[in-house]
């Protein structure tokens, strides 16, 4: 083969040097491009005589070889996709918002669903905006926490734009994380103590909790080999894992039916592994189970997180929960 038809093969070891020491290594950083033609330009010379032995050869391969990687490496740096949090990476960008604005005014961990449903035009949508409050007070259990609501709008605004607060709008769907006291963490070390917490947190059962134990009760079946009990006060409840669920309804039939289509919902969901009570509650003075307003509530540490979905589809407030992250870099 004729040195013109492969001039680097003729570059010698004397003169890769003189050029590493005029030039410099080839560039690694992603942001710079290792300019070949010049290297070869500067490096053969015009007129090449002979072919070189086999050992000079040899030696200019590899060094030629080994840029070649060099140059490879730093094209890879330039393409490959700038590393991204795989729970933030598709997070709504109203709920980002509204993190990065509580991560600038609280030290406490943050966490929120990475999926969040959007409203219609016919409900305030298509889009959202949100508010976010932080509360503190030394010594009070409950108030040290934050919250973030959204709300369907026709235009996104920032977070806590007093237009928001002006147009009275109604909620699309809440979450909250409050830091219990010292006598509620001691308490919710065991499954009664944890419950009770649970249902005082929960929007549909309250502090009171449910009256569910009775005399008067039937045990049901809810599907993929999970039972359930039916209680004369309209009550279904029953367990997955280390969650507690309820259907608070009107008439045990319909009731039941509902439970049965959340236990279907939750067949391919991953549900945060915490102690948890998922409280669906119908409307009792109608004649349908219709108006269905979904709240969760799970015990984590010293934390208790709630997740109202007020009136939107049971699916819909699942499927937010299994998708819960937590936040991380916003402070």
């Amino acid at each position: 083969m004729d040195s013109k038809d492969n001039p680097s093969i003729a570059t010698t070891d004397v003169q890769l040097r003189i050029w590493f020491d005029q030039f410099g290594p080839p560039p690694l950083d992603d942001t710079v491009q290792f300019n070949t033609a010049r290297w070869q330009n500067e490096t053969v010379p015009k007129r090449l005589r002979s072919h070189r032995g086999p050992r000079s050869l040899g030696w200019s391969m590899a060094v030629v070889g080994l840029m070649g990687c060099f140059i490879a490496g730093g094209a890879w740096l330039a393409v490959r996709p700038p590393s991204v949090d795989q729970s933030e990476s598709h997070m709504n960008p109203v709920v980002a918002q509204a993190m990065a604005w509580l991560g600038r005014h609280t030290p406490q961990s943050l966490s929120a669903p990475t999926w969040v449903p959007i409203p219609s035009p016919s409900v305030g949508g298509p889009d959202l905006s949100a508010t976010a409050k932080v509360s503190h007070a030394s010594g009070v259990s409950g108030i040290n926490g934050w919250s973030v609501t959204l709300y369907p709008t026709r235009h996104s605004y920032m977070v806590n734009n007093p237009a928001v607060f002006k147009q009275h709008l109604h909620p699309w769907l809440q979450w909250s994380h409050v830091q219990l006291s010292a006598m509620q963490t001691e308490t919710d070390t065991t499954p009664s103590g944890s419950f009770q917490t649970l249902e005082g947190g929960n929007g549909n059962v309250g502090i009171n909790g449910l009256q569910t134990t009775s005399s008067r009760f039937q045990t049901v079946a809810l599907g993929a080999g999970i039972s359930g009990t039916l209680y004369h006060t309209h009550v279904v409840l029953w367990h997955q894992g280390s969650w507690t669920f309820m259907v608070i309804g009107s008439q045990g039939t319909q009731d039941v039916a509902v439970a049965r289509s959340v236990v279907q919902t939750l067949h391919h969901m991953k549900l945060p592994p915490y102690r948890a009570l998922a409280a669906i509650s119908g409307d009792r003075y109608q004649t349908q189970f219709s108006g269905n307003q979904v709240a969760i509530d799970w015990l984590q540490g010293a934390y208790l997180t709630t997740l109202n979905g007020g009136t939107l589809p049971i699916a819909s407030v699942f499927r937010m929960a299994s998708s819960w992250q937590p936040v991380h870099g916003q402070s």
